[in-house]
């Protein structure tokens, strides 16, 4: 099994639930339209201002097609473009975590 954290750090302003709620539709699109199965985290201990993705795959395979749909589907694209647009998220912030469970 293949966990995939995205974290983000909300830009410095930004209203928390502006931020959340394009973060909820931005998993409800991969969910509908790429067939994952993400979900919105908010940390409720440390930095409080985190938003997280978390998706689980099968294998690094599935990750593989995954990021290859995620780069040319352009309804994501719209949506990467509408967040720098509004300034939700500090970029530089931007980190991907992959984990694979054992047994």
């Amino acid at each position: 099994m293949i966990t995939i954290v995205r974290s983000a750090t909300l830009q410095q302003g930004t209203a928390i639930e502006a931020a959340v709620e394009w973060a909820v539709k931005v998993a409800m699109y991969l969910n509908e339209n790429l067939g994952t199965n993400t979900q919105v985290q908010l940390n409720v201990g440390g930095p409080i201002f985190q938003v997280h993705w978390v998706t689980t795959l099968e294998n690094l395979t599935q990750l593989d097609e995954l990021v290859q749909k995620m780069q040319t589907d352009e309804g994501y694209g719209s949506l990467l473009t509408e967040s720098r647009e509004q300034g939700l998220f500090d970029v530089s912030s931007i980190v991907d975590g992959i984990f694979r469970s054992v047994p």
